[in-house]
């Protein structure tokens, strides 16, 4: 006779509350884990390999973690003493309270080692409360993590925020690939697009090996959507740089040749253009200038580059 588990939902939660019990007041735990602020954490093993194989393969003989539990001693884990312990608390069934900075850490942990749920709930939370600012240090903490959807969400922020986010230090810590993509999108919301050319600006400003990415950024911006006064100026400049102005008097030419209302405009913000204002968006009557000097700002850079 087979004598079957009529209630087994009820059984696996009365189960799980036993085994936190076990946790929580440390009751036959036979692994250490030590946080790198030297705390430690007690628990289970088998618990653990149970909740994922990366644990398990961690927690083997073959592994030097396995050998150091073997001999009693603790398994050193890359992480606070919040985040490990927010970590077993999801382990164990309970809902971790965490910041936003300590969630980013357990979301390493939760991808090292190959907790989807948690994964996905540190995601969905990190995502419901996204705004320009945290998108903007996000996006530069998740890039190895293999998050395309989060990736996403934070680009999308920061390109509907972006004339405040070119003002952040934080900015100016984007990898060349991370900006690149971000001057790419079409629905950049800027006011002219000589806003995101300073943006470009300030990111070369933070380090001069940047000149060499010089190639690659600038045609991302849209000269077209210059002002006629900026175009020429940057006509003149390409011309005083020599060879090394060849990237820019292209860029120049290419948006003097047509007509602005025979071609459309790259950000779909920008609606409406002068030859006095260059391209600005539709709910902004007159537009508006903005100050920079460009000349100064691009000598500093394009001199160097190759």
């Amino acid at each position: 006779m087979k004598l079957r588990q009529r209630e087994p939902s009820g059984h696996q939660t009365t189960l799980l509350k036993q085994l936190r019990e076990f946790w929580t007041t440390g009751y036959l735990c036979d692994v250490v884990l030590q946080s790198c602020d030297g705390k430690e954490h007690r628990c289970h093993r088998n618990i653990l390999s149970a909740t994922s194989s990366a644990l398990k393969g961690l927690l083997s003989e073959s592994f030097s973690e396995g050998q150091q539990i073997q001999l009693g001693q603790p398994v050193e884990i890359a992480a606070s003493d919040v985040v490990v312990d927010a970590l077993l608390d999801h382990i164990y069934g309970g809902e971790p309270d965490i910041s936003a900075p300590n969630a980013i850490e357990l979301l390493r942990l939760a991808t090292a080692y190959e907790l989807p749920k948690l994964v996905t709930e540190i995601e969905s939370e990190l995502r419901a409360s996204l705004d320009s600012t945290k998108a903007l240090q996000l996006l530069q903490e998740i890039h190895t993590l293999g998050l395309p959807d989060l990736r996403l969400a934070c680009e999308e922020e920061i390109a509907r925020d972006f004339e405040s986010c070119v003002q952040q230090a934080t900015f100016k810590s984007l990898s060349a690939a991370q900006l690149a993509r971000l001057l790419a999108r079409e629905d950049l919301w800027v006011t002219r697009e000589e806003v995101v050319l300073q943006g470009l600006f300030n990111w070369l400003k933070a380090s001069s090996e940047r000149s060499s990415s010089l190639g690659i950024l600038l045609p991302l911006i849209d000269f077209r959507a210059l002002s006629a006064a900026n175009l020429e100026r940057f006509r003149l400049l390409a011309q005083s740089m020599g060879q090394n102005g060849f990237d820019l008097q292209l860029a120049v030419d290419e948006a003097r040749q047509p007509l602005w209302q025979e071609r459309p405009a790259k950000r779909r913000c920008l609606q409406c253009w002068s030859p006095e204002l260059g391209a600005f968006p539709r709910c902004f009557e007159y537009g508006q200038w903005v100050a920079g000097d460009w000349e100064d700002e691009f000598n500093g850079h394009g001199s160097s580059a190759s």
